[in-house]
């Protein structure tokens, strides 16, 4: 009995890893360089999107960038329902997780060109204007 149960939880920790990894892999399939990013928005037109609190867009955002998309509001998955599916978004928050996560969630709800920016301070380093 003691034998089955210690393989169970050998099996859940292996499982568990792999999520991470695959998940992990996932997020950065969707990131891009903020120098990239310079790149494709002179190339392609697209919407960029802030998911960050109220309270950090406050103190500065990316010219032109859609706020009150705040990922952890609670209603970002409602908002996307007045976006159009086929046009291209570039997300960003503070560091580039919640923007990641925001991501993913897009691409589930069938958002086919989404791109993680990454963090608002390294995006304002590398070029981006803000507001």
């Amino acid at each position: 009995m003691k034998k089955s149960v210690l393989i169970l939880l050998v099996g859940l920790v292996l499982a568990s890893a792999y999520a991470l990894i695959y998940f992990q892999k996932e997020r950065e399939l969707h990131a891009i360089s903020s120098e990239q990013a310079i790149e494709n928005k002179a190339q392609v037109e697209g919407i960029i999107i802030d998911v960050r609190t109220e309270r950090e867009y406050e103190n500065g955002s990316l010219k032109g960038a859609l706020v009150g998309y705040n990922l952890t509001s609670g209603q970002f998955e409602e908002k996307l329902d007045s976006l159009d599916k086929s046009k291209t978004y570039y997300l960003y928050c503070a560091s580039g997780n919640r923007s990641g996560k925001a991501a993913e969630i897009m691409k589930e709800k069938g958002f086919e060109n989404v791109h993680n920016l990454g963090g608002y301070n390294d995006l304002v380093e590398a070029g981006f204007e803000k507001k």
